[in-house]
């Protein structure tokens, strides 16, 4: 038989009781028992995912296209400076 609760963690209830209404719990958990930034997190990390297919995208078309060399080289600078910065937030947040 599955659990599908963890005993040792209390619930959002007992959090809210022991705490009050709108104070935070340990570990910076809120109410509803989701952490804090969880939200802002994917956001930036889809942020980061549009900036890189759009870089590439771009990086693409001056390619096969008479774009100036520049345009190559500033999205080629920014698709790198993108995943650089996907690899280090995947890796910080293990």
């Amino acid at each position: 038989m599955t659990h599908t609760t963890d005993p040792y963690r209390p619930t959002a209830q007992q959090t809210y009781n022991q705490q009050g209404p709108g104070q935070q719990a340990e570990g910076g958990q809120t109410e509803g028992g989701q952490a804090e930034g969880v939200a802002r997190d994917g956001m930036v990390r889809a942020g980061l995912w549009t900036v890189v297919v759009l870089s590439v995208i771009i990086n693409m078309a001056s390619n096969f296209g008479s774009l100036p060399i520049w345009t190559n080289l500033v999205s080629g600078v920014v698709t790198v400076a993108a995943v650089t910065a996907l690899i280090v937030r995947a890796r910080r947040h293990r």
